[in-house]
């Protein structure tokens, strides 16, 4: 994005639009003024390039603060346990954990890390920083209830976009047109939507065949 418009976004096809009206001048995006209506701003014509570098700045600064603030635990104790040359490294790290990951039963994790480390070691010509292979190479090769522990990072994220992803969705499906929708079907349609197939791969056939065989709708 710093160097050119994200690929199939409104900004491209603007740039697009704009090199079409003026084909003889390939600075013509550039020098486009535009008028602001923000009050952090000082002057009301600005160039497109000036204020497009501002907001990229802007988010820069934004996400690198949040990457490096939010959840910086789980992104230690990732890096800790992909690194763990013994087992009682790896056990020592993992027990603060296993509340959280739903596993109540110590002994039994404890036990299955010290009869299966060897097999969950990750390959020597994995690189040292490579923690998501290094992760995923100790899940396939762990047992349980240490393959419930692992799987439990493998779908973490750094940071909270997946939860505000999933509140804005919320506010998408409970419209003004939906407020008497309960609480079930809102968590159901919730569940579809980050889990279904898309629309277009949908086939509804064999379902309607079920529907239409069944003895009570026959009679």
């Amino acid at each position: 994005m710093q160097t050119e418009p994200y690929p199939g976004e409104q900004e491209e096809l603007l740039t697009k639009k704009i090199a079409e009206l003026h084909p003889e001048n390939d600075e013509a995006v550039d020098n486009t003024p535009r008028r602001t209506h923000n009050t952090n701003v000082t002057t009301f014509r600005r160039g497109k390039q000036p204020i497009r570098q501002e907001v990229i700045d802007s988010s820069r600064n934004f996400l690198q603060t949040r990457l490096n603030e939010e959840q910086t635990e789980i992104v230690t104790t990732i890096i800790n346990l992909t690194s763990a040359k013994r087992a009682i490294e790896f056990i020592n790290i993992a027990l603060p954990q296993l509340e959280s990951s739903g596993i109540s039963d110590k002994q039994a994790f404890i036990d299955a890390v010290l009869e299966n480390f060897t097999e969950m070691l990750p390959d020597t010509h994995i690189p040292a920083r490579d923690y998501g292979v290094r992760l995923y190479q100790m899940l396939r090769g762990s047992k349980q209830p240490v393959t419930k522990f692992l799987s439990g990072f493998c779908v973490l994220c750094p940071h909270s976009m997946t939860v505000e992803r999933c509140v804005s969705t919320y506010n998408m499906l409970f419209s003004n047109l939906r407020m008497a929708t309960s609480e079930k079907t809102l968590n159901d349609r919730l569940l579809i939507h980050w889990n279904g197939v898309p629309t277009s791969q949908f086939d509804p056939s064999p379902m309607v065949q079920e529907f239409l065989q069944k003895k009570k709708f026959g009679d």
